[in-house]
């Protein structure tokens, strides 16, 4: 699994570059290498929106379209909120196990993402692609005891393995929200792990 790296530097990139990723300079190579692929698109007028928050729907068809992931059963789900374009993104991540909803049927497509459960999200893609994070170790952030029980386990090994670092300081901050940059950086670094 990995994203080709191209050999030609002439290479015709077959989307319109992006105008705004000034000031994301550590995601700018993973942005592009993943609108290059159809895995992230922008937001038109050239604009990616790189500090716009991602929605769980724009990360579930970013993680099926990184991991290529087909439908594993004929298991779909029941969520009564996830608009058309999502669909089929969804039901194949929720087939393969990698996403859950709310209790009350909703999947809360159009929240925004907090960063312990973007981490989650995509370890659980890593995992079911076949992924090995067996660098063993702990926590190194200072906010360690904010982590939910759930996303402790990806926050670590993503974290040993150099797929994700924090916000300085320390910190992790596993409760603010992830950003569009921060999913393209995550989910690109994984693929080409």
């Amino acid at each position: 699994q990995g994203i080709e790296k191209p050999d030609n530097n002439d290479l015709k990139i077959p989307y319109p570059e992006f105008s705004d990723l000034d000031g994301v300079e550590w995601a700018q190579n993973a942005i592009t290498r993943l609108a290059e692929k159809g895995i992230v698109e922008g937001k038109g007028d050239y604009k990616f929106c790189p500090n716009d928050y991602v929605s769980r729907a724009e990360l579930t068809k970013m993680i099926v379209a990184a991991f290529e992931f087909k439908a594993e059963n004929d298991k779909r789900n029941e969520f009564n909120d996830v608009p058309d374009w999502a669909k089929e993104y969804v039901d194949i991540a929720y087939s393969n196990g990698i996403i859950k909803g709310y209790d009350d049927y909703n999947f809360g497509s159009n929240d925004g993402i907090i960063r312990q459960d973007l981490v989650t999200i995509v370890y659980r893609a890593a995992v079911a692609a076949g992924i090995d994070f067996s660098t063993v170790g702990s926590s190194l952030f200072a906010d360690d005891s904010d982590f939910s029980d759930y996303a402790r386990e990806a926050i670590i090994k993503l974290f040993n393995a150099g797929i994700i670092s924090g916000k300085g300081d320390g910190i992790f901050a596993p409760y603010d929200g992830a950003t569009r940059a921060e999913a393209a950086k995550i989910v690109y670094n994984v693929i080409t792990y």
